[in-house]
């Protein structure tokens, strides 16, 4: 028996770009959530260093933390996740 829970939160996000020369940048960005609307709590933080290697085309590696509080009478998710990420944009 499989139990599935599913709830939405509103978040407020924040985000910095930095240029450091070269093609070359820094990204961070932050968010934060729940409210005790859906989860209590959520949050992550995101840093990452990238390289432009065309207008339409980046890539960028770093690490990324996720945290979730939800509590429900039937069901709880209490989750800290830290982990390298990779990250690949195309803009078309």
């Amino acid at each position: 028996d499989q139990e599935n829970e599913l709830w939405v939160d509103p978040i407020v996000v924040a985000r910095w770009h930095g240029r450091l020369g070269d093609g070359f940048f820094l990204l961070g960005e932050a968010d934060y959530g729940g409210f005790g609307i859906g989860s209590d709590e959520t949050w992550q933080v995101i840093g990452t260093v990238g390289y432009d290697f065309a207008d339409w085309l980046s890539a960028r590696v770093g690490c990324r933390h996720l945290s979730v509080d939800y509590d429900d009478d039937s069901f709880v998710g209490d989750v800290d996740l830290s982990d390298p990420i990779v990250g690949v944009t195309m803009v078309f």
